[in-house]
């Protein structure tokens, strides 16, 4: 028996009412699975996904985050747990030697990427593993626009990496293992930020192109001012 959206424990929901989980189960049936979720953190979108037929891989960096995940195996039904895998690996290292028809990074999986190198690592994993028709589904926070400059030579080049935050926001994660010392009890994760002109460029270095970009789940056209960039990415022909 699966229990409602409202217990205590988060667990899987038979229909998703997230506005998140509704675009990645239409686009994946868009594009095709078998589906890899890279960044599957707590696994809602993974578990969605699998509820919805598709086969699911779904890889995160944290043991804990997985722990999480995989204790909703106990709140599903058998075969949608049998369509669901999970991997604890480095995403930007990770190799399957597998294709996949859609590639989802979501709830800002991204800004596990703390830098523009690390993020071109992880679109180097999503070549490896797109399916030449395929599609990378991703969401992500947007810095939004720089502030304007009163003088020349404040100004940015456009093939110059934008200014960013004094203070770049954190993920906290906390351990488990009874044996460490108080002061690691917390694990303080960096977590990047990217402008839409930096996601592109960094999508083109690895063979990628931005095919469509939104200011949310429903299909608003992005604007610059928007906190949240939602886009579509797909095998770039000739792009090197």
């Amino acid at each position: 028996m699966v229990r409602s959206k409202g217990s205590a424990r988060g667990p899987l929901a038979l229909v998703s009412r997230d506005a998140d989980t509704a675009f990645y189960a239409r686009e994946v049936r868009q594009w095709g699975a078998p589906v890899l979720v890279l960044g599957c953190a707590s696994g809602r979108i993974a578990w969605e996904l699998a509820q919805d037929g598709a086969r699911v891989t779904a890889v995160d960096p944290s043991k804990v985050m997985l722990e999480v995940a995989q204790g909703r195996r106990g709140e599903a039904p058998l075969e949608v747990s049998a369509r669901l895998e999970f991997h604890e690996a480095d995403l930007r290292t990770l190799r399957l030697n597998r294709r996949f028809g859609s590639i989802v990074l979501p709830q800002n999986a991204v800004g596990l990427m703390p830098t523009l190198e690390a993020l071109d690592a992880l679109f180097a994993t999503v070549c490896v593993h797109l399916a030449p028709t395929g599609a990378l589904l991703l969401d992500a926070t947007n810095p939004g626009p720089p502030e304007p400059s009163g003088t020349p030579e404040d100004a940015v080049p456009p093939y110059l990496e934008p200014r960013r935050p004094l203070f770049a926001p954190h993920l906290r994660e906390r351990r488990r293992d009874p044996r460490a010392p108080p002061s690691s009890a917390i694990r303080r994760l960096r977590v990047g930020q990217f402008y839409p002109a930096e996601m592109d460029a960094a999508l083109l270095r690895s063979g990628l192109r931005a095919a469509q970009r939104y200011g949310d789940f429903a299909g608003k056209p992005f604007d610059p001012a928007d906190a949240l960039q939602v886009v579509i990415a797909s095998p770039a022909d000739g792009a090197e």
